[in-house]
C-alpha cells in the first residue's frame, strides 16, 4: 500500500437503481423533471454507489450519481468536486466546444443546507477557510447564509 487510504479498493461496486433508498430516487427524479423509466447501471469506475444511466418518462436522459458517506466518507467529496469541474467547463459545454451534457440537479439552497455536516462546521457554526496568500489562510465563521448563497449562485448557473 502507498500512501493513507480511506476508502475501499477501486473495483467498480456499484448498486442498482432499485437499491437507492426512496427518498434518494425521488430527489433525482425532481431533478430530472421526469419519473426514472428506465435505469442502467454501469459498470466499472471507482466510487461505490450508483453510476446509471436513465430514461424519464418524458423521454429525457440522463447520467447520474448518487453515493454515501457511509460506503466511502471520501466519496461524496470526489463527487462535489467533480460537480465543480464540470461547472467550470459550461461556458465550453454551451458552446458545443465540448461534447458533453450540462451538469444538471445542483441546487444552492440544497448545497447550503449540506454545509451543516461538513467537518469544518463546529457546533452548528459553518467556518470557513479562506486563503489570504501563499501559506496563509483565515478562518471566518458567522458568515450570513444570503451571502453564501449569493456566491453558490452564480457558479452553479
Amino acid at each position: 500500500m502507498v500512501g493513507d487510504m480511506t476508502g475501499p479498493a477501486a473495483q467498480g461496486v456499484r448498486i442498482e437503481w432499485a437499491q437507492l433508498p426512496a427518498p434518494v430516487r425521488a430527489a433525482i427524479e425532481d431533478v430530472c423533471g421526469a419519473a426514472v423509466v428506465q435505469a442502467r447501471t454501469q459498470p466499472g469506475g471507482f466510487s461505490p454507489g450508483l453510476a446509471a444511466r436513465v430514461r424519464c418518462a418524458n423521454g429525457a436522459r440522463y447520467f447520474v450519481k448518487a453515493v454515501s458517506a457511509h460506503a466511502n466518507p471520501d466519496t461524496p467529496g470526489l463527487h462535489r468536486q467533480e460537480a465543480r469541474v464540470l461547472a467550470a467547463l459550461e461556458p465550453l459545454i454551451t458552446s458545443r466546444q465540448l461534447p458533453i451534457p450540462r451538469l444538471d440537479g445542483i441546487r444552492p439552497e440544497k448545497l447550503f443546507a449540506r454545509l451543516v455536516h461538513d467537518k469544518k462546521t463546529i457546533q452548528g457554526k459553518v467556518h470557513f477557510v479562506l486563503p489570504r496568500k501563499i501559506g496563509e489562510v483565515t478562518v471566518v465563521s458567522g458568515v450570513d447564509p444570503s451571502l453564501v448563497l449569493s456566491a453558490i449562485q452564480p457558479a452553479l448557473a
